[in-house]
């Protein structure tokens, strides 16, 4: 509930200067951030910045120690009850959050990436599934959400046509996403993983339920366009590993899950 608030927030924050030579990937996290702060601050949260971490490292580290961080964790101990009936609402004690911004029209002319982009949407919803910790017996409390804001439509940032699973991640509402790596060219394995762009072995699918923002004009320009994309099931699996989970109170990690999550994530971190 406090993310998707926030995420409501945004484009008062967005559109709250003219000049957007600055507006980056960065600003975007930050003014997130800064809704989540106004949420708890309307709660009257003591110390409310304590419960927003940027750049924060996830539990995991790479095969040669480096950490990897996640764009903002959101912790929601002690500020709503994490373990009752708000559960059954999607309510989760760690939130993390991967962002991209796709902003090229507020400062250049260039050509789009658009295949590329794909992939690094791809990527971000993998390192959100396999990445965060997971305890063997207990209530699930992550939750997982990918945030994208554009300067102008989807389709004039990412390769949509030909394509189901990418369409589908923005539309408003619940979808179910299939991905065969094996299916895309190679620009966009690349993007997701070095590694994968000569062995793409991977097949995901997911259930997601989105939430989007759009201007009903652009005149004032610049406006934007915006989709937080809450996981809610996934499926990933290469040769010889998969891992599959739904996000509810009910579905918990047991030691066999576990062991296969860690499993799938070494040999995928490994093509990252």
């Amino acid at each position: 509930m406090i993310v998707e608030n926030a995420f409501l927030k945004l484009p008062e924050l967005l559109t709250s200067t003219y000049d957007h030579r600055d507006t980056f990937e960065a600003t975007v996290g930050h003014f997130l951030a800064v809704a989540v702060l106004m949420e708890l601050e309307a709660r009257n949260i003591p110390l409310p910045y304590q419960h927003v971490l940027k750049e924060k490292p996830y539990p995991i580290r790479t095969t040669n120690g480096r950490p990897i961080h996640a764009d903002i964790l959101v912790n929601l101990n002690g500020v709503i009850e994490t373990h009752g009936r708000m559960a059954s609402y999607g309510v989760r004690e760690q939130n993390w959050l991967e962002i991209k911004a796709f902003l090229s029209s507020t400062r250049s002319t260039s050509t789009v990436p658009k295949t590329a982009n794909a992939g690094k949407i791809l990527r971000d919803l993998i390192r959100l599934c396999i990445l965060p910790e997971e305890l063997q017996g207990t209530i699930r409390q992550n939750g997982r959400y990918f945030l994208l804001v554009c300067s102008g439509p989807a389709k004039d940032h990412l390769a949509l046509q030909g394509r189901a699973w990418l369409s589908k991640l923005f539309c408003e509402g619940h979808a179910e996403l299939h991905i065969d790596l094996s299916e895309e060219p190679d620009t966009l394995r690349a993007a997701v993983g070095r590694g994968f762009a000569s062995a793409p072995d991977l097949q995901a699918d997911f259930r997601v339920r989105t939430m989007a923002f759009q201007p009903e004009q652009i005149i004032p320009s610049p406006v934007f366009w915006g989709y937080l994309i809450r996981i809610l099931h996934f499926n990933i699996a290469i040769p010889g590993c998969s891992v599959a989970f739904d996000d509810l109170p009910g579905d918990i990690w047991d030691g066999t899950r576990i062991q296969s999550l860690q499993n799938l994530r070494q040999n995928v971190l490994k093509k990252f």
